[in-house]
């Protein structure tokens, strides 16, 4: 449907295309297809989506483990989530500092810990994303704020 609508959009500035350019019907390096009107180039480009999403869906991932290997993944937890006013993050070792990131990859806030659970108040963020990350221990969880 997208593709359908665009074509249409662009149908009167694809034909002033194909006058300054008259290349349909002509082996432009390196297509594949050679369309002899706008509306087969358009086929052919749905065509070419449809059967690629369909090898992908086949030949991608299918050998994959999900998930992350174990000494990468993540042992904290942050509870609750979604959250409103506060979270709390348990499981963390040692010592070290969190960052609270934005959706944008910003930091928005720092924090040092001590202790393997931490409480922090959410009254200051708006609704949305987050990201909580401790990079030197390979900490990278989410959460939500509503």
């Amino acid at each position: 449907n997208y593709i359908d609508s665009m074509a249409t959009l662009l149908a009167v500035p694809a034909e002033r295309h194909y006058q300054k350019w008259p290349i349909l019907g002509n082996y432009v390096w390196p297509n594949n297809f050679i369309g002899q009107t706008f509306q087969e180039e358009i086929t052919y480009l749905k065509t070419w989506i449809a059967q690629r999403s369909a090898w992908m869906d086949a030949n991608m991932f299918g050998s994959c483990i999900a998930g992350l290997p174990s000494e990468l993944s993540s042992k904290i937890s942050i509870e609750p989530n979604p959250a409103q006013n506060s979270v709390s993050i348990s499981g963390l070792q040692g010592d070290g500092l969190l960052q609270i990131m934005n959706f944008s990859g910003q930091i928005i806030y720092q924090i040092k810990y001590l202790s393997p659970t931490i409480n922090i108040e959410l009254n200051s963020l708006q609704n949305g994303i987050y990201f909580i990350s401790e990079p030197n221990k390979g900490i990278h969880e989410k959460f939500i704020k509503n």
